[in-house]
């Protein structure tokens, strides 16, 4: 009899490939491959995208910056001081806190059109639910001129740059099988925003102002690369990126006079990027062995973002006034962000 032949082996069914955790927003260069036992190339990317994200955010901070900028009550010598300190706070997926102090300087050079100068500093705290932190204490700068007193009706205008510079330290968690590690690194970053406005005041009803208004920005924000640390097992290389939106908002402030010291306030709008472009970049750990690589950029925002403020101002006499405000913004993806803040400005 023959001997028997050898069955020849049956292919085997193809394994799905892992998928990146967020596909919309990032690419694997090579989502194909899971190292066993050591490091998935999900964890990693999933990292990434955590430090990806926070680039959104830290444009968006300076852009309550540069509208917190300006001062517009003016005394006779035609000066307006302000004071204000806030904290702006966010949880879900990527937490912040901001705890922030700004002093505001304008000068009143003839009939309704001032300049200012405004300097704010942040210590910014953003964490994500793996653990990994990014921390800034970054001083900016806003050179501002305006048309138009505030609590008086007529046209209003109003234009502003604001400038950042400031070094970072961020901490990438990711999980290296059954233990945490952090990968540490330092960057920097420089940014700028340029923000025009313009509104009209009038009084539909005794003791009630209203001013819609419209407001366009340009943020322009540059990354700098930077390695992590070698303490780390797994140490990744950021390449540098840029990110430049053009937005729009258009919205409605009112105040209202419940007394002659106390009045309320409400501003709604709703603001919505008409442009963006975001550089992508490449992180890579081991130098992208084993496709251990990921794309990553500042996330398009495409929502139409609204925003609610109220406030309550107290003036203890014509040249003084404390104000205390709360709000949310929408920022674009995920929850929210809320804010609280106290104001005092004196005119003189």
């Amino acid at each position: 009899p023959k001997p028997e032949q050898p069955k020849p082996e049956q292919p085997k069914p193809e394994q799905p490939k892992p998928e990146p955790e967020h596909p919309s927003d990032h690419h694997v260069v090579k989502p194909g491959y899971h190292a066993s036992g050591i490091v998935e190339t999900r964890q990693v990317v999933s990292s990434l995208y955590f430090v990806q994200r926070n680039l959104e955010v830290q444009r968006q901070l300076l852009d309550v910056a540069a509208s917190q900028a300006d001062c517009a009550s003016f005394g006779a010598d035609g000066m307006c001081v302000k004071a204000q300190a806030d904290l702006r706070f966010r949880g879900g997926e990527v937490q912040y806190r901001v705890p922030a102090a700004s002093l505001t300087v304008a000068y009143q050079f003839y009939p309704q059109w001032r300049l200012g100068l405004s300097a704010m500093a942040a210590d910014m705290h953003i964490k994500d639910a793996n653990g990994g932190r990014i921390t800034q204490q970054a001083p900016a700068f806003t050179l501002f001129t305006g048309y138009g007193n505030a609590g008086e009706a007529g046209w209003k205008a109003y234009a502003g740059v604001t400038l950042l510079n400031a070094g970072m330290d961020i901490e990438r968690a990711y999980h290296n099988g059954d233990a945490r590690e952090i990968g540490y690194g330092h960057t920097r970053t420089r940014a700028y925003d340029v923000n025009l406005s313009g509104g009209y005041t009038f009084t539909p009803y005794a003791h009630v102002q209203l001013t819609p208004y419209l407001a366009v920005g340009y943020h322009s924000l540059r990354w700098n690369g930077y390695d992590e640390a070698d303490n780390s097992v797994f140490a990744a290389h950021f390449d540098g990126l840029r990110s430049k939106v053009t937005s729009a908002a258009l919205g409605v402030a009112m105040q209202w006079q419940v007394s002659a010291r106390s009045s309320l306030g409400l501003d709604i709008s709703v603001e919505k990027n008409i442009k963006q472009h975001n550089s992508r970049a490449v992180a890579s750990v081991l130098g992208g062995f084993a496709g251990l690589a990921s794309q990553y950029q500042v996330p398009d925002v495409d929502d139409v973002m609204p925003h609610v403020e109220a406030s309550y101002t107290f003036a203890a006499d014509k040249h003084q006034a404390v104000s205390l405000s709360a709000g949310y913004q929408d920022i674009g993806f995920g929850s929210g962000e809320g804010n609280v803040g106290l104001t005092y400005r004196i005119a003189f």
